[in-house]
């Protein structure tokens, strides 16, 4: 569903902006997690969602979505849309090689 591999340890592959403390956001577990929202909402997801955000921030996704899905306040229809845009963008970004 999803193609996004998000790797952010220092000396490896890396999306464009993000910079080096070990953390691995697999393609695989966005994926899951889209199946999971689909089935049961986002609830229990947090710990996932808060990582993608954090990895979201930096990489240029639309700010707007980012906050819509960071602010619990909003209703939840509009959070899991803004998931799905979310890392559709993520998956869309160009891989920079570290430095």
């Amino acid at each position: 569903m999803f193609s996004t591999k998000l790797t952010v340890i220092e000396g490896t592959e890396m999306r464009a902006g993000l910079t080096g403390h070990e953390d691995v956001i697999e393609d695989t577990e966005i994926d899951r997690l889209a199946w999971d929202v689909e089935r049961a909402g986002l609830t229990g997801h947090e710990d996932v969602i808060e990582r993608i955000i954090d990895r979201a921030r930096p990489s240029g996704v639309n700010p707007v979505l980012v906050g819509v899905l960071a602010d619990r306040a909003e209703p939840e229809n509009a959070r899991i849309r803004a998931f799905g845009r979310v890392a559709l963008q993520l998956g869309a970004r160009p891989l920079a090689t570290a430095a």
